[in-house]
């Protein structure tokens, strides 16, 4: 029923604000649900807030809905496009790259790189799985990830085109936090 209602209101956001603050209202959700599992994700409200509003921007721009489905466990993929699984990758940090866990990363999946400030998120590019598994784990207190430079990603334009996305992103440098 809440999947419903937060579709609804996606839909009928006009901007980031008001994509803000229904990506609140799904990351209080979330985080109630999966507090105290034990495969619990996330770290804090916060880090599912970012997540959240990083797959409602992305969404909006490629015009498919995000899934707010309630799921303990996580969901694999943010979107299901004709280029295959997509996973929106938003941080709020000032490291400039995309982190993916290890055990969970996939060779034909889609990861594009959020950087979320001020109630934005700045597309910093994106990436194949295949791609980003070239570059040497890191050891985190979240367990192995891969560490993709964002300097490294791919344009966001190449995959709005490759999409048939009309949207064409303005390059912006990575922010400085």
């Amino acid at each position: 029923m809440m999947r419903q209602k937060f579709l609804e209101i996606f839909r009928q956001s006009k901007d980031r604000f008001d994509l803000y603050e229904l990506s609140k209202k799904v990351a209080d959700r979330r985080y109630e649900l999966h507090l105290g599992q034990a495969s619990q994700l996330v770290i804090t409200n916060t880090s599912e807030l970012t997540g959240v509003f990083g797959e409602c921007i992305l969404g909006k721009i490629i015009k498919i809905d995000p899934d707010f489905s309630d799921r303990i466990c996580g969901d694999d993929y943010d979107f299901l496009t004709i280029l295959g699984p997509l996973d929106v990758k938003t941080r709020e940090t000032k490291y400039p790259t995309m982190l993916i866990k290890v055990s969970s990363i996939k060779d034909n999946y889609i990861y594009v790189a959020g950087q979320y400030f001020d109630k934005r998120v700045i597309f910093q590019g994106w990436s194949y799985g295949r791609d980003t598994k070239k570059y040497k784990p890191i050891q985190m207190k979240s367990g192995l990830n891969y560490e993709h430079p964002y300097n490294q990603l791919n344009k966001m334009n190449d995959l709005f085109e490759q999409l048939g996305v009309s949207f064409r992103y303005k390059e912006k440098p990575i922010l400085k936090i």
